[in-house]
Parts: structure tokens; C-alpha cells; sequence
């Protein structure tokens, strides 16, 4: 695996951070601190289940964090961002909606 830069990816947040001008600042800033505690729980989880699959201690050593995740452990972190990231995107909505 390879080391990973996803914990520098925030362009998703470019629309959020533009209605912020005119909704809830602090409920944007909430809902950014969410996403990169989330962010850095489910790589972790993610990690530790492939770790869980190495036999040898050199393939274990050999894993850091912030290594790419790949496969299953790949794609269950994309699914798991990309279901929380709706859910955070229908509670800013109604937050925007009812703030503006």
C-alpha cells in the first residue's frame, strides 16, 4: 500500500462552506470537524481490519498509517463516508433551510 493524502481532500465541503455566509457558522464548523474525526475513525477501522488479515510479523511492521487503502478495505471506507456524508448533507440542509 501506498501512503494516502485523502485527509487533505475537503472539496467536498466548498458548498457547505458557501452557504455558510449565510446560515450557521458553527454548525459549518461542526459539521467539518465531524467529517475529518469520521474521516480518521473509519481509515483506522478500515486499516485495522486488513492488519487483522497479515500473517507475519514483517507484513504487519510493514503497514503504517496513512498507508492507501485498497479492495474491500477501500471500498468499505468509501461506502461508509459517502452514506455519512448524505446523512451530515440532509442535516446542514434543514439547518441552511431554517436558518435562512
Amino acid at each position: 500500500m501506498d501512503k494516502c493524502e485523502h485527509f487533505e481532500n475537503f472539496s467536498k465541503h466548498k458548498e457547505v462552506t458557501r452557504r455558510a455566509d449565510h446560515g450557521s457558522v458553527p454548525t459549518v464548523i461542526y459539521a467539518t470537524l465531524y467529517r475529518l474525526l469520521l474521516e480518521q475513525n473509519t481509515y483506522f477501522n478500515q486499516l485495522r481490519e486488513y492488519v487483522r488479515t497479515l500473517k507475519t510479523v514483517p507484513e504487519i511492521n510493514a503497514v503504517q498509517y496513512g498507508d492507501h487503502l485498497t479492495g474491500v478495505y477501500l471500498d468499505g471506507y468509501n461506502s461508509l463516508i459517502s452514506q455519512a456524508d448524505a446523512e451530515t448533507q440532509k442535516i446542514l440542509t434543514k439547518v441552511m433551510d431554517d436558518a435562512g
